[in-house]
């Protein structure tokens, strides 16, 4: 099974480091059934089980912690196609300012080296959202705050030589020394937080017993809460991915491995909460 979700960017006003508040766009996408779906069992991509609801549950998330509903877009399922992915990002990612923080969400197949969308066509090569159509929506917004969350069967693949200079976050990893730049005005600057289901070499998997993602549903769960290891009432990211990475890897027999990488303030707030 190639399983992946998108998931990105959740935002504070402390998350920027400026003290002003912003506002939150995200593009939310999830895909379980798909167009050209093959039959279980033969080579190709067939439905999923738990990719919309992942979408369902991450909106749901955002609009928990305060997320206007017109700054969202979900894409689920016939929605979800090349040309709605796409021009949905090029709509809400350069509305952001720079006190704004962007997010996209993405639930459902993978691939090395790119996402699927509804009515991707393997066969013909047609309507593949390369990691490359992410990182120029990436570009395109003035927003300081960017995350990427993705449970994705090979989702660390959009680590690359061409994406920059990256860092790779393990568990035992002191974040304090991680923030890429000297001095805190350049860490502050420009704050870009990938974090990916599995390594480049790994699929990521469904459960049946939560209906989601295993990525996910840590993720998600991290983000409400459970992530905040000292009670400050302030998910970072250090806590959520230290969370995130001990329950997938729990779940999963240790089969699937999160990744985190990217630019940013180790102290950087993911979620604050209420």
């Amino acid at each position: 099974m190639l399983k992946i979700s998108l998931l990105f960017f959740i935002y504070s006003c402390c998350a920027v480091g400026t003290g002003k508040a912003g506002s939150i766009y995200a593009v939310v996408v999830g895909i379980s059934d798909y167009k050209y779906a093959v039959p279980r069992g033969q080579p190709g991509f067939g439905n999923l089980n738990y990719s919309d609801d992942d979408a369902v549950k991450f909106t749901a998330l955002l609009k928990s912690l305060g997320v206007p509903g017109g700054n969202i877009i979900t894409l689920i399922n016939s929605d979800a196609t090349y040309a709605n992915i796409t021009q949905s990002l090029a709509h809400v990612f350069p509305r952001a300012s720079a006190d704004d923080m962007v997010m996209f969400f993405f639930s459902g197949h993978g691939g090395p080296g790119f996402f699927t969308t509804y009515d991707i066509d393997v066969n013909n090569e047609r309507n593949f959202l390369y990691h490359q159509h992410i990182k120029l929506a990436f570009k395109s917004s003035p927003a300081r705050v960017k995350f990427c969350f993705a449970d994705a069967c090979y989702s660390g693949g959009i680590k690359s030589k061409e994406a920059g200079k990256s860092i790779e976050v393990h568990e035992d990893t002191d974040l304090s020394a991680t923030t890429e730049g000297k001095g805190t005005e350049k860490a502050n600057s420009a704050n870009i937080v990938v974090m990916m289901s599995s390594r480049a070499d790994e699929v990521s998997m469904e459960s049946s017993e939560v209906m989601q993602g295993y990525f996910a549903y840590h993720l998600i769960r991290g983000m409400a809460g459970k992530a905040d290891s000292n009670s400050d009432k302030i998910v970072t990211i250090s806590e959520l991915y230290k969370y995130v990475r001990h329950g997938v890897q729990k779940s999963t027999s240790k089969k699937q491995t999160p990744i985190t990488f990217g630019k940013f303030n180790p102290n950087l707030t993911v979620v604050g909460l209420r």
